[in-house]
């Protein structure tokens, strides 16, 4: 192969700041390098004549980043090993332009930042084109206000893990921010691990969006904890423009909150991510954003379904619009006398219409038939047919037709025994029956089987209706704060069979005396459905249950009685049953009711507020 003559090789040998000589590969690396490792305090140091050789290394980050140059390419390649802890806001500043900072190792050996001290203590972005790639950052202080705040334009992180622990957890990994609108765009949140697992703990978010910026891209990361807001958060006000959301995976632990939550206004791409939470519908809040293949789930051995629930244009098969499934689409008034005829319903398209004669005193009777005849002079197989008044209500006779080359132009039914003269009777094909032709009482218990028709078909869900009654369940919610906030909404007269609290987040440690009301909306005044009981500092799993005894407190327990709580079923008129607390906690307890009840009138019902 001929020699260019001129042209030169991407590896270079450069001389590194008065350091030992180098072979650098140029289309990567254009400026000083420096190394770092803490464990080489015997050769190391955080001084001049240190940094240029992996055996004589800086000894901390933040004092290599003080050595570089501003956008000339200058590269800090942090060794395997190394530990740095920082304090104090700041204690790790990324302020000159243009860097790299690169860790080296795997797992646990893999260069870790550990935040101590203050709640304070940060590592800040203030420089623009920053780049941080394989650091292992660690919680080691409770609420943490932030692990990594960007402050400026074009930071990008790539293949690093965030943990937190069962005693210290961040309220955000990540923040970006930049102070004012459009202070740090673009930045990129590539191929990370955020993990904070403890449930009722301080963690708000892994990626807090907290400000106005634009072009930020979050891709192929894993965001798994119990994240107080969501895994990925946009404050309300802060909309974000061009957001692209790609290929994550997003679980949120805790009961009631989001995956990802967006402003409304938020606009971008959400793409194929992967979405997990409690309740199918309220995982992703994707704002504006345009979205393509994402899935939410909200139970374990249970494929994805699309998320947002909600999707675009004739999204159904065979051409059927969402919109053919509203309420009300298929009524009444929407399905026609005869629109369904027997040639809809049979394959013997002969079928025709019988009417209906009056039988004389003893006489057999006759039925005549439609003089209209199909092309094969085809007629009746089989017929039902019933008497429609006199002492015969309610009797049915199975009649045979006719088929053959001429039209027939009377049956004479086979009764066991004949209607009298006061009775009319009608016949029709089997196929042709209609809802009307099912008269009071045709199915009767003698008609129907042990079982044959299952408690499903009889309730929207199947976990509705249970042997004691009807159960509703009302979403966990935070406690009232020192007022009386409504539970369930009681129309009609209801038996209170059972009302079950169940604490999802552990009450704060304020006394906190809390009972229920049955609040009705007649002349009635509100009346206690138990004494109060002390909630102050009731721990997750605790379980809220009256006896039904007006004047006995509230049961709080986590034990499992030998008795049912509720000894006494309370007849509950319209209005609404409430939880009065009379402390308040900052909001911070939560508590998932259940109601069983049975209904006492037609349209009686309790549904959760």
């Amino acid at each position: 192969m001929a020699t260019i003559v001129g042209a030169r090789s991407p590896l270079f040998y450069k001389q590194v700041k008065g350091g030992l000589p180098a072979i650098l590969d140029t289309s990567k690396f254009t400026g000083n390098i420096f190394f770092v490792d803490s464990a080489n305090t015997a050769r190391g140091g955080d001084s001049a004549g240190y940094g240029t050789s992996p055996d004589t290394p800086f000894l901390t980050i933040d004092y290599a980043i003080g050595q570089c140059t501003a956008n000339q390419g200058d590269v800090i390649i942090v060794l395997p090993g190394h530990a740095e802890t920082v304090i104090a806001a700041g204690g790790i500043a990324l302020d000159v332009a243009g860097i790299t900072v690169i860790g080296l190792g795997l797992g646990a050996a893999r260069p870790t930042v550990t935040f101590t001290t203050a709640a304070t203590a940060t590592m800040t972005v203030g420089a623009a084109n920053i780049k941080v790639q394989n650091i292992l950052f660690v919680c080691g202080i409770d609420e943490q206000v932030i692990m990594v705040d960007v402050n400026a334009d074009d930071f990008t992180i790539e293949d690093s893990e965030f943990r937190g622990s069962a005693t210290a957890q961040p309220l955000a990994c990540i923040d970006n921010n930049g102070g004012a609108a459009n202070a740090a765009d673009r930045m990129t949140v590539r191929g990370c691990k955020f993990i904070s697992y403890t449930a009722a703990a301080s963690a708000n978010e892994a990626i807090e969006l907290g400000e106005v910026n634009d072009e930020i891209l979050i891709e192929e990361n894993i965001i798994d904890g119990d994240w107080g807001n969501a895994g990925i958060h946009n404050p309300a006000a802060k909309i974000l423009t061009n957001l692209r959301i790609l290929r994550n995976v997003v679980r949120n632990r805790q009961t009631g909150d989001h995956a990802i939550e967006l402003v409304s206004a938020c606009t971008g791409e959400a793409v194929d991510n992967r979405l997990f939470g409690d309740t199918l519908g309220t995982i992703f809040d994707p704002g504006s954003l345009f979205c393509s293949g994402n899935l939410e789930s909200d139970a374990i051995d249970q494929a994805g379904v699309p998320s947002p629930r909600t999707m675009a244009g004739d999204a159904l098969p065979s051409g059927i619009a969402t919109t053919s499934f509203v309420a009300g689409a298929i009524d009444a008034a929407a399905i026609a006398d005869s629109a369904i005829d027997r040639a809809t319903l049979a394959a013997d398209t002969g079928l025709r219409s019988i009417r209906s004669n009056t039988a004389a005193a003893g006489a057999a009777g006759s039925i005549t038939l439609d003089a209209a005849a199909d092309a094969n002079n085809d007629y009746y197989k089989w017929c039902i047919i019933y008497l429609t008044g006199g002492t015969g209500v309610g009797q049915a006779r199975l009649i045979t037709g006719y088929t053959g080359a001429t039209q027939v132009a009377a049956i004479t039914p086979n009764w066991v025994t004949n209607p009298d003269n006061t009775s009319t009777f009608a016949i029709m094909p089997i196929n042709q029956m209609s809802v009307g032709d099912l008269k009071a009482d045709v199915i009767s218990n003698s008609h129907l089987a042990d079982n044959v028709l299952a408690s499903e078909q009889f309730a929207a869900s199947a976990g509705e209706k249970t042997c004691d009654g009807i159960v509703v369940t009302k979403a966990t919610a935070a406690l009232p704060q020192t007022n009386a906030t409504g539970l369930f909404t009681v129309t009609g007269l209801c038996l209170l069979r059972r009302i079950v609290g169940y604490v999802t987040v552990q009450v704060g440690a304020v006394a906190n005396a809390t009972k229920l009301l049955g609040d009705s909306t007649g002349a009635g005044v509100a009346t206690d459905l138990c004494a109060t009981v002390e909630l102050n500092g009731a721990v997750v799993d605790s379980r809220l249950e009256i006896t039904g005894t007006f004047a006995n407190a509230m049961v709080k327990t986590v034990d499992i009685p030998a008795a049912k709580t509720q000894a006494v079923d309370l007849v509950i008129p319209p209005g609404v049953i409430s939880l009065n607390c009379a402390g308040s906690d900052g909001g911070t307890g939560r508590v998932r009711w259940s109601v069983t009840y049975v209904p006492l009138e037609a349209g009686a019902s309790m549904v959760a507020v």
